[in-house]
């Protein structure tokens, strides 16, 4: 999808972002924008943790490395 208009997953552990396949994101309404403005994209971020399942042992939500 380099280079192309898409969307990202963000992984808050990990400080990463994947790709959304194109066409999973489907946008009803989009409010408009401010007097003196014009809408020129639109970027959606989904934020993201492992599940308690699968973060393993001593996995902590507090702890990220940037």
């Amino acid at each position: 999808m380099k280079g192309e208009d898409h969307h990202h997953f963000y992984i808050d552990e990990e400080d990463r972002l994947l790709d959304i396949p194109a066409g999973m994101i489907h946008l009803a309404e989009l409010p408009p924008a401010p007097l003196g403005y014009e809408l020129a994209g639109i970027d959606v971020l989904c934020r993201i943790r492992r599940t308690a399942s699968e973060a393993g042992p001593g996995a902590s939500r507090g702890a990220q490395t940037r």
